[in-house]
């Protein structure tokens, strides 16, 4: 009876060990790579760039395998990249890719409540590559025919104009933008503003980024008209809140106003408009970075309040638009000016 009874706890025993080792592989498997990506699928559709996240976890998984995602080390991210580098991959790709992946790894760490370090804090990402299509700054005979199809033409529609609009007298980055909330636009304050930061919508580049920027002239009349139509929630529709979507619907007007097809001609262009304007009208160089949202260049730029007084950015602002467009001929190709 005793033998009897022994075998049967045993018996019972290995069952247990079975089915524990069962759940934890099943636990265990639902922190692969591949099923991060599902994950993050299912539960953060926009957030995502187009296929970006898709390609850069198969990517990845090519090179390493498809890893417990905790397993991911700095080490891994390196051979990843230098693989990828030997491949041919551009440098902008790699850099694309990596951000995708580092984003949905903090979300997923965040959500599942993981204890785990940033596997790509050490790891130097590829600077985006210098080349002939790096973006340029608009000119004046751009900016006159992109104000007078926004004016005039009925084939652009209202967010398309809006976002062309906020884009032209901010500065900001397209999907700053184009993933506004309706909370992110502050219209009861003495200056009127729009608040970048994360939203439910859209994550930004960097906590540096986050920042509030003035409303001024045809871009404030956008705004109240964009809050009539969305008082609640995203200011604008899906497509503009991913960067392909926005990309597409904005060069897609600005070839329309008749600013010339040329990859460094492209809504991001705006950005670079304004950081030439700021330059011309001599803005102090802490509060460009406070308008453009870039980084601060030493410790001592960090003191203070982050923000800045808005009364004196909007006075920067006013003022850099007498300057936006003057800029040097010379760097443009003879198909990329307006004639």
């Amino acid at each position: 009876t005793d033998t009897y009874s022994i075998l049967i706890s045993e018996l019972r025993l290995q069952k247990i060990r079975a089915k524990t080792r069962v759940n934890h592989e099943e636990i265990a498997a639902t922190k692969r790579l591949s099923k991060v990506l599902e994950y993050d699928e299912a539960h953060y559709p926009h957030l995502r760039d187009g296929h970006a996240p898709k390609a850069a976890i198969a990517s990845l998984i090519s090179v390493v395998g498809d890893v417990h995602a905790s397993e991911l080390s700095a080490k891994l991210i390196r051979f990843w990249i230098v693989k990828r580098q030997k491949k041919g991959v551009k440098n902008s790709t790699i850099k694309r890719h990596a951000y995708s992946v580092k984003a949905l790894l903090k979300r997923y760490f965040r959500d599942q409540e993981i204890q785990n370090t940033d596997p790509f804090e050490h790891v130097l990402i590829p600077a985006e590559e210098r080349s002939p299509d790096h973006r340029l700054p608009f000119n004046t005979g751009h900016l006159r025919a992109i104000r007078r199809y926004l004016d005039s033409s009925d084939r652009v529609s209202a967010d398309s104009r809006a976002i062309i609009t906020l884009l032209m007298h901010t500065g900001a980055r397209p999907l700053e933008i184009g993933g506004l909330d309706a909370s992110d636009v502050i219209l009861s304050h003495p200056v009127p503003h729009v608040w970048v930061r994360a939203n439910a919508h859209r994550d930004i580049k960097t906590s540096g980024s986050e920042r509030r920027i003035p409303l001024i002239g045809a871009a404030l009349d956008e705004a109240q008209k964009a809050l009539l139509s969305a008082s609640v929630g995203p200011l604008f529709p899906l497509p503009c809140r991913n960067t392909n979507g926005l990309s597409a619907r904005t060069n897609k007007a600005l070839r329309a106003a008749g600013v010339p097809k040329s990859r460094r001609l492209v809504a991001y262009s705006f950005r670079h408009t304004m950081k030439e304007a700021v330059r011309s009208a001599e803005v102090p160089d802490i509060e460009q970075k406070r308008l453009l949202g870039h980084a601060a260049g030493s410790v001592a730029d960090g003191y203070g309040a982050p923000a800045g007084k808005l009364e004196r950015l909007k006075q920067h602002l006013e003022n850099a638009m007498n300057f936006m467009g003057d800029v040097e001929m010379s760097i443009y190709e003879k198909s990329e000016i307006i004639s």
